[in-house]
């Protein structure tokens, strides 16, 4: 089966044939061997990390507001240019099922693997394992399932980026290299624009390794040139297709769509490249159970390996490569965080850096490929990266399952004391099942976070796990649709021609002569209004 012209020759393939050109696409060295053992690993670290949030199902402000049961955002994610988003959500009609969606987003991180290894020639049963696992338990990946309305568009995404390096550096065929890449890369941009640092990252990572391994610049000059004409085509079919979609629904650009500017990402480099070096080194540098050691360790070790590579190469005098691989190493924070210089106003967040931890595949991958000449150093640094990436899975997890946990602690406290106010609201003679309910402010979990040592463990909280906690988007949508979702209660939407009504009720003496809740005075009724008391100063409407 080796020859799979002979295979396919006689015109009927037998049951063991059929089998193996299906799963072709998977194999290294013509084994199935890796392929399982990243499926299988990626698998159980999903089932160990996630169970919590797929038996819970709590998610952050934004999931409340976009997508806790259903997805309702597919208009604004037009707005912020996700075009594809709507169409990939709709192949689960909009419903939100975390067991399914952790399942799928697992599987991405399985087919990842593959090409990363098949790329990069990682031949390491452990190392496949290890990689496998970190992929998919990481603060990227903990943070971004805390969306689920998103957690497969970002699967998709991130397959989608690596498949269209993995075409360019290892596909035979033009038409699929110009065609189906920039379809491909067109496609993950309008899931998700981050999707741009995935590709720069592994493309800019698969570069150094072909560099490290003796490939003539001349082909590697080829697939530059193949991914600049590649990405330019993804560019031109994005903007195509954004720009029909907004005129399809209707729809006017965001504000954060607006803002961007070409001329702005010249004149903010001075700025945007520090930052994106900075964001890099803080991912890594995370006090909690000595992951800024370890990783500090795994850097050295990388570093060294690298290094001996280099000096391969400047021995061969294969200068222009060693020169070339160099500038790309030191490049990689910079192409891992593009996103912060293309959009310089970007906050780069955790969810946002999961390309960071292909260094992680990409050095044992340097490591694997070293020809150094003792061979004891080479298994014994590949022994102890191995045993970092073990000693940082278990920190991850642990924290995967402190995340929510401490979701759900802050989830039931806050749930209790909004059923504790829908008891009041009822008992109340004034109340009528017109009244829109109010909350002047929101219910925080202070108290939980101050003294529950898990919370200092855990990854994606914000001021408040529910609600978002300003006016626009707090008062008149997180607050209802947390009632909706969590009690089957319609809080009434707070209307532009209440806006100036709540604004000057919160103002009035009547309003500051009010307890906090659960004072007995702490709800009261105002016009068609019943306003809960939370805050001393609750936010207004602009």
């Amino acid at each position: 089966m080796k020859n799979d012209k002979k295979i396919t020759m006689g015109g009927v393939c037998s049951p063991e044939e059929y089998v193996y050109l299906l799963t072709k696409p998977f194999q290294i060295d013509g084994s199935l061997k890796y392929a399982k053992i990243s499926l299988i690993t990626v698998l159980l670290s999903g089932i160990a990390a996630y169970h919590l949030l797929i038996i819970n199902g709590h998610g952050n402000p934004d999931a409340v507001c976009e997508g806790l049961v259903s997805y309702t955002g597919s208009d604004w994610a037009l707005a912020c240019g996700r075009w594809a988003t709507r169409y990939l959500n709709g192949f689960s009609l909009d419903i939100i099922m975390p067991g399914i969606w952790i399942s799928i987003y697992m599987l991405t991180v399985f087919a990842i693997v593959i090409l990363l290894a098949k790329m990069w020639n990682i031949r390491s049963k452990v190392s496949m394992c290890l990689i496998s696992a970190l992929l998919a338990v990481n603060p990227a990946v903990i943070e971004q399932s805390l969306l689920q309305y998103m957690f497969l568009v970002w699967g998709v995404s991130n397959i989608l980026s690596v498949l269209v390096v993995y075409l360019i550096f290892r596909c035979k065929s033009r038409c699929l290299r110009f065609i189906l890449a920039p379809i491909l890369m067109a496609i993950a941009f309008g899931l998700y624009q981050v999707s741009v640092a995935t590709v720069c990252m592994c493309f800019c990572t698969t570069l150094i390794i072909y560099l490290l391994s003796g490939e003539k610049l001349k082909n590697l000059a080829i697939k530059i040139f193949n991914f600049a004409i590649s990405s330019l085509l993804a560019v031109a079919v994005y903007f195509a297709v954004l720009i029909c979609e907004l005129n399809r629904y209707g729809i006017g650009e965001s504000g954060r769509v607006q803002a961007f500017s070409f001329g702005e990402i010249f004149s903010s480099l001075s700025t945007t490249i520090p930052e994106a070096y900075k964001t890099f080194y803080n991912f890594f540098a995370d006090y909690f159970f000595y992951r800024k050691s370890i990783y500090t360790g795994l850097a050295l070790i990388i570093a060294f390996f690298f290094l001996v590579a280099i000096v391969k190469l400047i021995k061969s005098k294969n200068w222009p490569a060693a020169l070339a691989a160099t500038v790309l190493f030191c490049l990689l924070p910079a192409f891992s965080n593009i996103t912060k210089i293309i959009f310089p106003d970007t906050e780069i967040k955790n969810l946002m850096q999961f390309q960071n931890l292909f260094v992680v595949p990409f050095g044992l991958s340097i490591i694997e490929s070293s020809h150094i000449r003792w061979k004891n150093v080479k298994n014994s640094g590949h022994c102890l990266a191995c045993l970092a990436i073990i000693a940082l899975l278990w920190g991850y997890t642990a924290s995967a399952n402190a995340t929510y946990s401490v979701y759900e602690l802050s989830y039931r406290h806050i749930n209790f004391m909004t059923d504790s106010i829908l008891d009041r609201i009822y008992s109340m003679p004034e109340y009528s099942t017109e009244d829109t309910i109010v909350f002047a402010g929101f219910i925080d979990d202070t108290e939980l976070r101050n003294s529950i040592s898990a919370y200092k463990f855990a990854y994606g909280q914000y001021d408040n796990l529910a609600f978002w906690t300003d006016a626009g988007t707090g008062l008149r949508q997180s607050r209802n649709n947390y009632l909706l979702n969590y009690f089957g209660f319609n809080g009434g939407f707070i209307k532009g021609t209440m806006h100036g009504e709540y604004n000057e009720a919160v103002s009035s003496k009547e309003f500051k002569e009010m307890g906090i809740f659960p004072a007995q005075d702490s709800i009261k009724k105002f016009g068609d209004m019943i306003i809960v008391k939370l805050s001393e100063d609750p936010p207004l409407f602009d």
